[in-house]
């Protein structure tokens, strides 16, 4: 692909003790963001982020959303 900004990916992380982790970043121009919850039993993590599916960056976004529930012991 041509387009610099439809090749971007870029993200950070930050984990708070014990049992939580925020992410932030850029895919293909866009803002993604995610939250990360793990307890003792329990695993919940939930996340956005867009993808271009025009042919430069900026012509037409599709925004995805997605959770994932794990319990376990």
């Amino acid at each position: 692909d041509d387009d610099f900004a439809k090749r971007i990916r870029l993200g950070a992380e930050i984990r708070l003790p014990k049992f939580l982790s925020i992410r932030a970043g850029l895919y293909q121009g866009y803002l993604t963001s995610g939250l990360s919850l793990d307890a003792r039993f329990v695993q919940l993590d939930v996340l956005t982020y867009a993808e271009e599916i025009g042919a430069h960056a900026g012509q037409r976004i599709d925004r995805r959303y997605s959770m994932r529930f794990i319990m376990g012991f």
